[in-house]
C-alpha cells in the first residue's frame, strides 16, 4: 500500500470525529420540542359549558370542545388557539390580556349572542396571537343576556 493510501485512512478517523462534533453541536443549539410548546396565546373557557375552539385559523368546524374552566394550552397542548364559538342559547363577554403576562390586566374586548365564532372572517388578523383569551358565558333568558354559567 502506498504512503497516500495510509495517510487517507489514518486521517479518516478524526474527520468522522470532526463530522460527528459538527452534528452534535448543531442539534444542541436546534430548539427542543418542548422549548417549542410555549404557548405564545390561549383561550381559557371561565365558564361551566363547553365551547368551540380552533387551533389553526380555518374556515371549517372546529377544532375540539374546550371543557368548563379549560384553557387550551393545558386540555390540548397548543401553543396557539385561533377562534372560538359560542353556541345557540348562550352571549358571552370576552376578555383579553397580554399574551403570557403575569402582571397584565384582562379587558373586556368583545360580548355577544350564539350562536357566533369570534373572530369572523372579516375580524381575524394576526394581533389576536397577541393575546390571551378568556370566555365568560351566559344563559339567554327573554332574549337578553341571563345568569353566568
Amino acid at each position: 500500500m502506498n504512503r497516500k493510501r495510509i495517510l487517507l485512512l489514518e486521517s479518516f478517523p478524526r474527520r468522522l470525529l470532526a463530522l460527528l462534533v459538527a452534528v452534535l453541536a448543531a442539534v444542541a443549539i436546534t430548539p427542543s420540542a418542548a422549548h417549542a410548546a410555549v404557548p405564545n396565546n390561549y383561550i381559557f373557557n371561565n365558564s361551566s359549558v363547553g365551547i368551540g375552539v380552533w387551533h389553526d385559523y380555518h374556515s371549517g368546524t372546529y377544532d375540539g370542545v374546550l371543557s368548563a374552566y379549560s384553557k387550551t394550552k393545558d386540555q390540548w397542548g397548543w401553543d396557539h388557539a385561533s377562534k372560538f364559538y359560542v353556541g345557540s342559547g348562550y352571549c358571552f363577554t370576552a376578555y383579553r390580556k397580554t399574551a403570557g403576562s403575569t402582571t397584565a390586566a384582562w379587558d373586556i374586548a368583545v360580548a355577544g349572542v350564539g350562536p357566533v365564532t369570534y373572530p369572523g372572517a372579516g375580524d381575524y388578523n394576526s394581533s389576536w396571537w397577541n393575546y390571551d383569551w378568556q370566555i365568560h358565558l351566559f344563559r339567554v333568558v327573554n332574549g337578553a343576556c341571563g345568569p353566568r354559567v
